[in-house]
Order: C-alpha cells, then structure tokens, then sequence
C-alpha cells in the first residue's frame, strides 16, 4: 500500500481539482486536475519498478540480459547508469517507452549530440514524453534537479531523443571521443 502514496498524493488532489473544475465549469481547473492525474502516472510506475529490486540490483539484472540488450552482447559496456547504457556501437535508454520498455539506437543511426545547459526550453522539466512531437525524453524523474540535457539527433527520419545521464561529464567525454557531439552549450 505504502508503495503508491507518493502517486496518490499527487492524483488524489488532481482527481478533487478536476472534479470541482467540472462542476464549476472551469477549463483552467480542469486542466490542472488532468495534469496532476497524468503526473501520477509515471510516479506510481517508478514506485512499482523501484519495488521490484533495488537500484544497484536492478542494474545487474539490467546490464546481464544480453536478450534485452542485443547490440551488447557484440561490443563491452563502456557506461552503464540507472538511465542509459553505451556499448562501443550503440546506446540504450532505460525506461524509454510507455511500458518502461529500453530503446537502443546504434551510433551509427545517430547524425549528433548536442549538450544543452538545462532549462526550461531544452527540457529540464520535461519527466518523460514529448512537448513538441520532435524530441522524445525518456523517464527521468530526477531531470530538473540536472544541470545538462543530452539531444540526440537521428540521421533517418523520426523522433529525436533527449537524454539526461548520472555522470554528464563523463558521458560528454565519451561522446566526444566517438565524435558525435555537435554542439556543447556547457563547454561555451
């Protein structure tokens, strides 16, 4: 029970919000209520997936199924966090689709990166989803506590990938190495 008091903390005001916006026919309140219940959403389903095993736990058993990581199982894991992990020829992102679902993309897919200082234009608060159907964030419930934002940029046609990590700096160096930043707000 105790596991979903953080979620229902935020729905159960949301749920009251919208209720009165509804009666009081007030589009401004009913918003806020359907905002705070989609909020909700994500929250219960961290609190579910922390459930399961904890962090450091479900990292091993993360980065030990080579059948969820196809791509790793040919190139060693150079980084690995609870957001992100990069192979010598491709990057996996935790917690990516709407099942908490990992996406991986390989390096050779990728056109750039760019590093963006966070703010509220680049994404910081942007916890999961899209704002503008261009750029896809994965889960990150800790992104407006985080000073830089990753853009990734897809050669082919389709939804970009923004991306924050635990370590930024070293991600950057990484990235640097393999040449695929385009632009580096942090380094300006």
């Amino acid at each position: 029970m105790w596991v979903f008091l953080p979620g229902l903390l935020i729905e159960i005001p949301g749920v009251l919000i919208l209720v009165v916006g509804i009666l009081d026919d007030n589009p401004v309140a009913m918003a806020i209520g359907v905002c705070l219940i989609a909020l909700a959403i994500p929250v219960h389903i961290l609190q579910i997936s922390r459930r399961r095993g904890s962090g450091s736990e479900a990292l091993v058993r993360i980065q030990s199924s080579p059948a969820q990581h196809p791509e790793s199982a040919t190139s060693p894991v150079i980084y690995a966090d609870s957001l992100v992990e990069i192979t010598g020829d491709s990057i996996t992102f935790r917690n990516y689709s709407l099942f908490l679902k990992p996406r991986t993309v390989r390096l050779a897919d990728i056109d750039h990166i760019d590093v963006k200082k966070a703010r509220m234009g680049t994404g910081k608060y942007r916890i999961w989803g899209s704002g503008d159907f261009c750029t896809w964030f994965p889960l990150d419930p800790t992104r407006p506590s985080r000073d830089r934002i990753f853009h990734l940029s897809l050669k082919a046609f389709g939804m970009n990938i923004g991306f924050t990590v635990e370590n930024p700096r070293e991600v950057t160096g990484i990235l640097r190495k393999k040449g695929m930043i385009g632009s580096d707000e942090m380094s300006e």
